[in-house]
């Protein structure tokens, strides 16, 4: 897991074991991220660097003999950077849906959540507070945005106001996904599957986010979550589900169906068969083993 680790390991695999099938998870294109970020803050040195990060991580992905993604985007970008070299199948995120979700009228304030050792998640919440708070001012007077998480730099003190709470670290996700009204996901950079947006979608709460931060859901604006690109567009979306609880029950209640049905337990199984097979790993009907068929 992580190209960092097999970089110490892949030669000494291959040679104590020449017959062994190699499976890694990158988790996510690492260079994917650092190209956003370093394009996004118009950083040349860090754009260099993504570019050395691009190199070592498709070198991995030429020696294992499969490579797990959990985002079709990135599986594409994969097999253009290595002109179909790498091997790539989808690893399955799984989560369980809420039973009994709080309803829209025991909610109140908008959510994020994120770790803040994660350059991405940091971005997020400066984008947000800087070019979408001052327009729900207007929209939405006393709404507050609710900022979840550990790692919380110091700088996000200065962010603080009567409308925007610094909250930090929450034993249970709870706090954030079953007493806000929304859960918001500006993303501005990242890559590989939001975990965030996919446990928002089980617990049922309504998501406004980024394109970035949808790639890899299969979410579809309007039906199951609302995406937004613009500060404007953001406003719009967050104040349009905020205000009506029958559009905000139709998207909580589509992406509780969509979440129980592309992200269940059961699917994950299927999905991770037909991956692992591309290698002739063959499980069996019960899934507590592998086996390896080899000539």
């Amino acid at each position: 897991c992580r190209y960092q680790v097999a970089q110490r390991f892949i030669d000494m695999l291959r040679l104590t074991m020449p017959r062994a099938k190699i499976l890694f998870n990158n988790a996510d294109l690492h260079f994917l991220r650092e190209m956003r970020t370093a394009v996004l803050a118009g950083d040349d040195d860090a754009l260099k660097s993504a570019l050395t990060t691009r190199e070592e991580e498709l070198a991995i992905m030429r020696k294992v003999d499969l490579t797990l993604s959990y985002n079709e985007v990135e599986h594409a970008i994969i097999f253009t950077h290595t002109a179909g070299g790498a091997q790539v199948a989808k690893l399955p995120w799984v989560v369980e849906t809420e039973a009994s979700p709080a309803p829209f009228s025991a909610r109140a304030d908008l959510g994020f959540l994120g770790g803040y050792g994660h350059p991405p998640n940091v971005e997020a919440v400066e984008f947000f507070v800087g070019s979408v708070m001052p327009l729900l001012r207007q929209t939405l007077p006393g709404v507050r945005f609710r900022v979840f998480g550990s790692n919380m730099p110091e700088r996000f003190k200065a962010l603080a106001a009567e409308d925007v709470e610094m909250v930090g670290f929450v034993e249970n996700l709870d706090a954030v996904y079953q007493s806000c009204r929304l859960f918001v996901a500006p993303l501005l950079s990242g890559a590989g599957i939001k975990g965030k947006v996919i446990g928002a979608m089980a617990a049922g709460i309504p998501i406004v986010m980024s394109p970035v931060a949808a790639e890899g859901t299969g979410c579809r604006d309007g039906f199951d979550c609302r995406i937004a690109e613009t500060p404007e567009g953001w406003a719009e979306a967050i104040a349009d589900l905020y205000r009506d609880e029958a559009r905000w029950r139709f998207i909580a209640d589509n992406a509780q169906r969509f979440a129980a049905e592309h992200f269940s337990f059961e699917t994950g199984v299927k999905t991770l068969r037909r991956g692992i097979e591309k290698v002739d790993l063959f499980p069996p009907p019960s899934p507590t083993a592998l086996v390896a068929l080899s000539s």
